[in-house]
C-alpha cells in the first residue's frame, strides 16, 4: 500500500534519524519526492510511503510521538481542463507519465496517482494552466 504524505520538521528534529528508523523497524520503504529541509532549521519532506497498512500505521504513529507533523497530501496537482488547448508541452515535461496524450481524441489526460509534485507542468505549460497545493 502506498501513501503520499507531507512531513513538517521541526530545527530540533532535524538531528535525528527517521527515515532509518522507518526503514528499519517498521518495514516500510520511501521515496523522498521533494525535500526543503535543513539541519537546524526545519522543513519539509513530501515522500511516498509503502507498506503494509500496519507497518505505515505504525511508521505514522512514532514519527507523530516524536513531533513530526503528518499531513496526508490529496490531489496536489490541479489544472483547469476547460481551457487546455492539449498542446503537449506539460505531457512532454511530464517524467513520469501522469501527464499523457494519445490517440483517438489526442486530448490531455491526468493521472495524479502518478504525480510526484515535481512541478515541471507548472514551468512547461504556455497557458499557466496548473497549480499545487498540499492539501493537509
Amino acid at each position: 500500500m502506498e501513501k503520499k504524505v507531507l512531513l513538517s520538521f521541526t530545527p530540533e528534529l532535524t538531528f535525528r534519524s527517521f527515515m532509518n528508523d522507518i526503514i528499519n523497524d517498521y518495514n516500510v520503504t520511501i521515496n523522498i519526492v521533494k525535500a526543503d529541509i535543513e539541519i537546524a532549521k526545519g522543513g519539509k519532506l513530501l515522500v511516498v510511503l509503502d507498506g503494509s497498512e500496519e507497518d505505515l500505521a505504525g511508521a505514522e504513529k512514532y514519527l507523530a510521538e516524536n513531533g513530526v507533523k503528518i499531513s496526508k497530501v490529496g490531489s496536489a496537482v490541479t489544472f483547469d481542463q476547460s481551457r487546455c488547448i492539449s498542446c503537449g508541452s506539460c505531457a512532454s515535461a511530464c517524467p513520469v507519465g501522469a501527464l499523457t496524450i494519445a490517440a483517438p481524441d489526442w486530448k490531455l489526460q491526468f493521472n495524479p496517482e502518478k504525480c510526484i509534485i515535481c512541478k515541471l507542468c507548472l514551468k512547461s505549460c504556455p497557458m499557466r494552466l496548473f497549480s499545487v497545493e498540499f492539501a493537509e
